[in-house]
């Protein structure tokens, strides 16, 4: 996000990456591999030398969103602790 936009704004949508189709809310990648345009590429980034997706027990769009969550919310913690509270329902509450 360019925009800097109040903590409990970034919570909530934070981490999202559109695809081409422009949907409201995340989309949830179920696919367990990926397409290459030839082999070099796939072996790059089995190896790791390209930063692609791979495989999806290594990492797929939809873990890396919610990665990229739970690093705003590590950062919102550090700066003020009760905009998590207010912004993330707690399931031991309800």
């Amino acid at each position: 996000m360019n925009i800097d936009l109040h903590p409990r704004t970034k919570l909530v949508h934070g981490g999202i990456e559109r695809s081409e189709h422009h949907e409201m809310s995340e989309t949830l990648y179920l696919t367990q591999g990926f397409a290459y345009p030839d082999a070099g590429t796939a072996e790059a980034r089995f190896d790791g030398s390209d930063s692609g997706y791979a495989y999806a027990r290594y990492g797929n769009p939809t873990v890396g969103m919610f990665e990229q969550r739970l690093a705003l919310m590590a950062i919102c913690w550090r700066r003020k602790p009760s905009a998590i509270s207010r912004s993330v329902p707690c399931a031991a509450c309800h």
